[in-house]
């Protein structure tokens, strides 16, 4: 733009200059010019006056232009074949030969001559002798006034060319700077700087929008890093400990012969291991899907169905936990993939059983409102803390019991559930159960027909 600018500039007092410069110019050569051919044939009448007696130029002044005096003449008569009849004593040296002249009469010229640049003129000395005269005068003063504007104009179009970048310099920076900010700051994070912000408003409102939006997405980015790093950590620790628990278990096994008895116990121990290390990368592998899918093929299916579904797969867990789930029947239908529905059900149902006193009962219900279904599941277990509420759909996140008590859960069911919610334009949040303690988690999600746009 700043090359632009001064390159159009540079263009247009250019061109408006040497314009201007052409114009006077001419202006003050066309009136020298009409200066001398007036002074050239009253000179050439009276030497016709005069011819038949003799041919001699007159001592007068010489022509005057503009608001200069008289100029210094130059004047020569040439007979018809070229010789010089007579000459103004200005000539020092010989004067100009007849033949080097233009044939043309009463069209003014340039020559050198006596070492000075002189405008001349050539008419006809009316009478029998055919002679010509050429009348000269200098030019110093219409060179000298062309020489002055060049200079000036050329000054002028220097400062002003030097202003123009100056202030299209300080204009352009002062326009740009807020992109230049906004620049940095994505050269900033293209490097690896998470933190960099562009924190300060501009004047221009598409740009504040363009800032805040960019910082925004660093934000969730380096929140998304951040959780990415330390979810990578507590992978590493919970596949840590089964693996060890594997191979120290091993080890001790093979370090001697052993009964049946032991080698039984050993491989139990193993297998409670393995499962643990199965059921941890099913998790993962199930949170690296989500994560990874931006489509949810959904189907139009029955929430009955899929709890149903869930209860089918826990019923081992249930027999464990000494504990009963009773669902309240619907017929309500929601826009969901059946097997991740059917999961992220199982996954709330198996954590209300794990923290639900044997001999309880966990109540699970579903209405609908306003377009949307809501699945609820009620335990009685001790609760959750406000602070909690949210840190437990953190990957790995285990809260802090004083009495701990047997969790074989990888800390990841809660996460891939509300993965599954949030994947399928719902929602799931906890608050205090409804018989007045444990917890409630509510399940939301679009429910009645599929809306195939949305879908694909």
């Amino acid at each position: 733009m700043l090359a632009a600018v001064v390159a159009l500039t540079l263009l247009t007092l250019g061109g408006a200059f040497t314009t201007i410069a052409i114009s006077v110019n001419r202006a003050q050569e066309r009136q020298l010019d009409e200066a001398l051919l007036a002074e050239a044939r009253e000179e050439a009448a009276e030497i016709a006056a005069v011819g038949g007696r003799r041919l001699t130029i007159s001592d007068s002044p010489g022509p005057a232009a503009n608001d200069v005096g008289p100029l210094t003449k130059y004047a020569v008569i040439y007979a018809h074949d070229g010789a010089v009849i007579a000459a103004t004593p200005t000539w020092r040296r010989r004067p100009p030969r007849a033949e080097v002249l233009p044939e043309v009469f009463s069209a003014p010229f340039n020559l050198h001559a006596e070492r000075e640049h002189l405008r001349g003129v050539i008419v006809p000395v009316q009478g029998p002798s055919r002679a010509r005269l050429l009348l000269a005068a200098p030019r110093a003063d219409l060179d000298g006034d062309a020489n002055y504007l060049h200079r000036a104009m050329a000054l002028v179009l220097v400062v002003s060319c030097g202003w123009t970048l100056g202030l299209a310099s300080w204009f352009t920076r002062r326009l740009t700077r807020d992109q230049q900010r906004i620049m940095e700051v994505a050269h900033r994070a293209a490097g690896g700087d998470l933190t960099a912000r562009v924190a300060q408003s501009s004047s221009d409102a598409d740009l504040s929008q363009l800032g805040r939006d960019l910082d925004d997405t660093l934000a969730r980015l380096e929140a998304s890093v951040e959780a990415q790093r330390r979810f990578i950590a507590y992978a590493a620790h919970e596949l840590r400990a089964p693996l060890t628990a594997l191979l120290g278990e091993i080890t001790f096994t093979l370090r001697r012969e052993r009964d049946a008895k032991a080698y039984r116990h050993a491989l139990v121990e193993a297998q409670d291991a393995t499962e643990r290390l199965c059921a941890l990368s099913e998790d993962l592998l199930a949170l690296a899907r989500l994560g990874a899918s931006s489509r949810v093929d959904r189907a139009e299916i029955s929430v009955d169905a899929a709890l149903r579904g869930a209860l089918d797969e826990l019923r081992g867990v249930s027999r464990e936990a000494s504990s009963t789930v009773r669902i309240t029947p619907s017929s309500l239908r929601v826009a969901a993939q059946p097997n991740d529905l059917r999961r992220l059900l199982r996954n709330l149902i198996e954590n209300a059983l794990r923290h639900t006193p044997p001999g309880e009962e966990v109540r699970v219900e579903a209405w609908s409102a306003e377009g949307r279904v809501f699945v609820a599941v009620d335990d009685v277990g001790v609760g959750l803390a406000a602070p909690d509420r949210e840190r437990i759909f953190e990957p790995f996140f285990r809260i802090e019991r004083a009495t701990p008590a047997p969790d074989k859960g990888a800390g990841l069911g809660l996460t891939i559930a509300r993965e599954i919610a949030q994947a399928h334009g719902g929602s799931l949040r906890v608050e205090t159960g409804a018989r007045g303690r444990g917890a409630r988690f509510i399940l939301e999600l679009p429910g009645g027909e599929i809306d195939h746009a949305a879908t694909g």
